[in-house]
């Protein structure tokens, strides 16, 4: 495992959520804030975020090999999280002509506050499921299957001695 095997899976990880999260974020100023309001339309928002967050973490580590030990999983997380708190920035001061400073005091919001949180747990899902993955022994997979595994009961031979005929 390389930093560059792990600094690809974060852009990769960055990539996939921002993506989806930026279409959903669309859906939420334009269609969701102005009926229900900032807070509820997050409250909405950030479930179905997260759960994309976890499963394109997962689908990145596994195609890209990411090791669940905690450093390369605690590194793809901070990466993506750096990538993305960037992006928005900047696309805040570029796109939405929205000033660093006005950026920041946003954060004093509950509805952003919030938000932010749901930004630091995109960031610690690589390592949770990382630390998920290494308390599951190998060992419980196999003797699970082998618990789950149907076997036909051992039948004696059948003879016509044996049914008394």
């Amino acid at each position: 495992m390389t930093a560059k095997t792990t600094a690809v899976a974060a852009i990769l990880y960055f990539i996939i959520v921002f993506v989806i999260a930026f279409g959903l974020g669309t859906i939420r100023v334009l269609l969701l804030v102005p009926a229900i309001g900032a807070l509820a339309a997050t409250l909405i928002e950030l479930p179905i975020i997260l759960t994309v967050s976890w499963g394109a973490s997962d689908y990145v580590v596994a195609r890209r090999a990411v090791s669940p030990a905690s450093a390369p999983r605690l590194a793809m997380g901070a990466i993506a999280f750096l990538i993305l708190m960037t992006a928005e920035t900047l696309l805040g001061l570029f796109a939405f002509g929205r000033p660093i400073a006005d950026q920041f005091s946003a954060y004093r919001g509950l509805a952003a506050q919030i938000g932010l949180a749901g930004q630091i747990a995109f960031a610690a899902i690589p390592w949770i499921q990382g630390k998920m993955a290494r308390n599951i022994p190998q060992a419980a997979f196999s003797s699970v299957a082998a618990s789950t595994t149907p076997t036909m009961p051992r039948m004696m031979p059948v003879s016509s001695k044996s049914l008394g005929v």
